[in-house]
């Protein structure tokens, strides 16, 4: 792997087209927009994309039980959260998620991803990853003179292509205040949750995309008010 493969984030001006395997379709875009668009001097507002190594990552590094144990119950299904907090990582609570889910059934698909957004959101993010957000943020304030508000916004690693559309299943969040210093983290992991809303878990089934494939990269980019940016 090189060391951009293995980067946990990478900037606009790093990506285009092709990479969407790396920052999903959204900062593959912006990523294209960015390289193409700056030369020739149209001011377009800078960001960078966690990746799906970051992701990965997150999934993957080893979790305390301690921070699912608030974790409330899955409504209809009283044995999975004692399954899930016999989870290792947080890779293995969600494929504990939904063994032997049934797709159909749509109350217990409710109640399945639920618990697993739940547990996304009180994961905690590896120093790695954080490090690197806050030093993204930190370089990207330098550039613009100041504190800025960011978008914080969804970017899989599987979307919109020729035989689907996953448009308005996963989550944004605009204008993150940087004024408040978790706004930023609980931002990614909400993205990083919106993964698993039944509508995104449904379609992906229906589609026969497996679950555990897929990457949710984020995007980070400046907050352009909509007076300034018509």
């Amino acid at each position: 792997m090189t060391p951009r493969e293995d980067a946990l984030l990478l900037w606009f001006s790093e990506v285009g087209k092709s990479d969407a395997h790396l920052v999903g379709g959204k900062g593959a875009s912006l990523g294209e927009l960015y390289c193409e668009l700056v030369p020739r001097g149209v001011r377009v507002p800078n960001g960078f994309t966690t990746t799906a190594v970051a992701y990965r990552r997150f999934l993957d590094a080893e979790s305390s039980r301690e921070d699912w144990i608030n974790v409330p119950e899955a409504e209809g299904l009283p044995k999975l959260r004692m399954e899930v907090l016999r989870a290792s990582s947080l890779s293995d609570a969600l494929q504990a998620c939904f063994d032997g889910a049934n797709p159909d059934d749509q109350l217990e698909m409710h109640a399945r991803t639920k618990l697993a957004r739940d547990i996304i959101v009180a994961t905690q993010v590896p120093n790695d990853v954080k490090g690197a957000l806050r030093l993204g943020y930190e370089r990207l304030c330098d550039e613009y003179g100041g504190e800025v508000d960011v978008a914080v916004r969804s970017s899989a690693t599987v979307e919109d292509l020729a035989h689907s559309s996953f448009a308005g299943l996963y989550r944004s969040v605009l204008d993150v205040d940087p004024a408040d210093p978790d706004a930023l983290l609980d931002a990614v992991l909400s993205v990083f949750a919106s993964l698993w809303h039944p509508q995104a878990v449904t379609y992906r089934g229906a589609l026969g995309v497996d679950d555990h494939d897929i990457a949710m990269a984020v995007v980070l980019m400046r907050m352009v008010p909509a007076e300034r940016a018509g």
